[in-house]
């Protein structure tokens, strides 16, 4: 079809009138193959941006589910492409060598996603990474380990990352590994504009010297919360143009009642199964007491041993049994120690839901303890299991909070909110 396009307005339908060779016809919205002017901007949607993950869709955690919305959000107005390593847990090896199961081409919103693969060629380069699997070798010096091993990396992604960045305008990094520092490189080399926005967990993962030393060599470094901004700056050897934008929080969807997978009143624990998590934390609290109401467990990892009738493990749940579990549950509990922000609160919030969690850093900066939820300090196993019994027979208190915690996440995390930042962001960096 030749892309030529003329459009007119009727009350408050806007039609296009596209010519091809052989006809002319309208139609309504927008026509595919031709090129559509979205009328909030002022230049056609030629503008193609990059993200680059560590894992992405259909994965479930924080990350990914922060990368989809903004994907989402913004492909009106650009073009969007996911760069995805698809890392597995496991080894650094097997983390960059090996093919996950899950392989998907195009995400739920239409954007197309290119992984990272290592053919046989590659995995051979990344043969030295085994290395990392040697506790007493990474004990020496596991940051230094870290960013040796990386040479080895971008011998086998190189060619492969830069063919995937070869037409892109700007470029959004997720990662916290090595897929974040080789796109920053290719960056640099092609003068390609460069956001980063890593979920580094400090003195844990992602936070080496040279893996800082690339996350300022971006044009913005996006920062979930003020406190890992601190952390950040704190830790970086180099100046860099930090701001504070939450991850964007997908906006509540209401499914019909008769769909809910739990009939009896419960509260819910909703993340992955790891120690950090803080679940045995929650379940040795919850034992404690009888009680009127469930907890229901929705997350991936090993299911839970125990002998609590009140205990439900829905094991790992998709997206609409999510939404039903939030939209129907009366107060959210996920005590967890390490967060790099923690959408799963704010995810919370949306659907007006109280929250109880534990008083640390950034958690503490989403969460008010007595106006949108009860914070408690790590460890306190009686706290916990006190706040538990406050919101589950208080219903005037889960009321006012969940009121507060809605009006919170309207004001600070709503996707309108988020989306129109990133967008202001996006506009500076592309010179629009």
């Amino acid at each position: 079809m030749i892309n030529i396009e003329n459009r007119f307005s009727t009350d408050n339908n806007v039609f296009f009138l596209c010519i091809s060779k052989d006809f002319i016809f309208f139609h309504p919205s927008f026509i595919k193959n031709t090129a559509i002017v979205d009328f909030k901007l002022k230049k056609p949607m030629t503008e193609k941006v990059a993200f680059i993950t560590d894992r992405y869709w259909p994965y479930s955690g924080g990350v990914e589910q922060a990368s989809l919305s903004l994907a989402n959000g913004i492909r009106n107005q650009f073009s969007v492409r996911i760069i995805n390593q698809d890392v597995k847990d496991g080894s650094l090896y097997n983390s960059y060598a090996s093919s996950n199961a899950y392989h998907k081409s195009i995400d739920p919103n239409g954007n197309h996603i290119y992984n990272l693969r290592a053919d046989s060629f590659a995995k051979k380069i990344l043969f030295p990474l085994l290395l990392w699997q040697l506790p007493f070798v990474r004990s020496i010096n596991a940051c230094g380990l870290f960013d040796y091993l990386y040479k080895f990396y971008k011998y086998a992604f190189y060619s492969q990352m830069k063919s995937y960045l070869h037409d892109i305008s700007l470029v959004q990094n997720f990662s916290s590994g090595y897929p974040g520092r080789l796109a920053t490189e290719i960056c640099s080399e092609k003068n390609i504009p460069l956001i980063h926005s890593p979920f580094v967990h400090f003195d844990k993962w992602g936070d080496s010297k040279c893996q800082m030393n690339a996350y300022c060599k971006a044009d913005f470094v996006i920062c979930p919360t003020c406190s890992y901004k601190e952390k950040f700056i704190s830790r970086s050897q180099k100046n860099c143009k930090c701001i504070v934008i939450p991850p964007v929080t997908p906006d509540p969807v209401y499914l019909p009642l008769s769909d809910r997978p739990v009939k009896e009143r419960y509260f819910l624990f909703l993340g992955r199964r790891e120690l950090h998590k803080g679940l045995s934390f929650l379940i040795e609290a919850f034992s404690g007491n009888k009680h009127s109401i469930s907890l229901v467990i929705a997350g991936p990892g090993k299911s839970i041993e125990n002998n609590i009738s009140a205990v439900i493990d829905l094991g790992e749940v998709d997206e609409n049994k999510k939404q039903l579990l939030l939209a129907n549950c009366d107060f959210l509990c996920v005590p967890s120690t390490d967060e790099t922000f923690g959408i799963v609160y704010t995810e919370a919030m949306s659907y007006r839901k109280p929250v109880i969690a534990l008083n640390v850093a950034p958690v503490n900066e989403i969460v008010k303890n007595g106006e949108t939820g009860i914070l408690i300090e790590p460890g306190d196993t009686g706290s916990l299991r006190n706040a538990v019994s406050t919101l589950e027979n208080n219903e005037k208190i889960r009321l006012e909070m969940g009121a507060a915690a809605y009006k919170r996440y309207e004001e600070n995390y709503s996707g309108k909110k988020i989306l129109t930042e990133i967008r202001k962001i996006y506009n500076q960096v592309l010179k629009f």
